[in-house]
């Protein structure tokens, strides 16, 4: 095993399949890390190897002189088939620790090619198959990873028809997942990545509002407006509920709401009415969306107690 102590410049000199050379490199250099120890090895000669397409930040999990190691493994013996492999395997196994060594020393050439979602044929990196622990922990790791550019390359990565991060929290239930992303966005300084958040957040609400009505989730609602109510002043709030029309977002998403939503949607009513007025409530229930007002829009409504529970709260006596 003493080989592998040190890569050597060129990858003619690596003999072995390239799976099973990398099999026993991580074996030997990666497996089971203790992320908070630095890994030493003797000082391998780097040749002529150009580190100019190397990750140049400092948060590497490991030595920068291991990392250069495996970059250079990476970056001349390795096909793009076989990297995205490595990225996989090391996520399907639960192998974090790894991935987020993997991750570290990747040509930056392409990392920015790989794309993390949950659909096969869109996205180079499926999580589908993947718990809630572990997208609490990638998020976290791709935090570190991607200070600059982490919204854009993740988290909104995704055309309107396709699942993430936030459909998929919604549809499998994980609250965790929705607490980390409220924590993620409370922490972003970038102003570009803020609006960015924003941007995609706006695009897809109503949507997201639909999911939580249909799938009951209670828990995560709380979790939302909780988050919404200590990250926002009420004036921001009510602005936004009266901008998009949170009534006809409301009565639309309804449609085909079954009676067992009705405790969903009391709560959202909750929320509404806590941040607007029965005068704002009226308004916006008059107003005209797509060429019809939220009352025309809720006879549409088909089951009569979620429609009788959504115009109590519009016609109270």
């Amino acid at each position: 095993m003493s080989y592998w102590t040190g890569l050597p410049a060129t990858a003619h000199r690596l003999v072995q399949p390239t799976y099973r050379r990398f099999n026993v490199f991580l074996d030997h250099q990666v497996a089971k890390v203790n992320l908070d120890q630095t890994l030493l090895t003797e000082p391998a000669s780097f040749g002529a190897i150009d580190f100019n397409d190397l990750n140049p930040g400092n948060n590497f999990t490991l030595s920068q002189h291991k990392t250069k190691q495996i970059y250079a493994f990476f970056k001349w013996t390795c096909s793009t088939d076989q990297l995205h492999d490595y990225i996989r395997t090391s996520i399907a196994e639960d192998l974090l620790n790894t991935f987020e060594v993997i991750y570290d020393c990747l040509p930056v050439s392409f990392v920015k090619t790989v794309r993390f979602g949950f659909d096969s044929i869109a996205c180079s990196v499926d999580l589908s198959a993947i718990d809630e622990d572990r997208i609490v922990r990638l998020l976290d790791i791709f935090n570190k990873k991607l200070p600059n550019d982490f919204i854009e390359r993740v988290i909104t990565n995704f055309s309107p028809d396709q699942s993430d991060f936030i459909t998929v929290a919604i549809k499998q239930n994980y609250p965790r997942v929705i607490k980390a992303l409220f924590t993620i966005e409370q922490h972003l300084f970038d102003e570009d990545e803020s609006d960015r958040f924003s941007d995609y957040s706006a695009l897809r609400w109503r949507q997201y509002l639909q999911m939580a009505i249909v799938h009951e989730r209670i828990n995560l609602l709380n979790i939302v407006f909780d988050g919404i109510d200590r990250r926002f002043h009420p004036r921001v709030t009510k602005y936004f509920l009266m901008e998009e029309n949170i009534m006809h977002a409301l009565v639309e998403a309804c449609r085909e709401a079954e009676e067992t939503a009705l405790e969903t949607v009391q709560r959202i009513l909750r929320f509404v009415q806590e941040h607007l007025s029965l005068t704002d409530i009226e308004h916006l229930v008059e107003e005209e969306c797509g060429s019809i007002t939220c009352a025309e829009l809720l006879a549409n409504v088909k089951n009569s107690a979620v429609r009788g529970l959504i115009s109590s709260a519009i016609y109270p006596r």
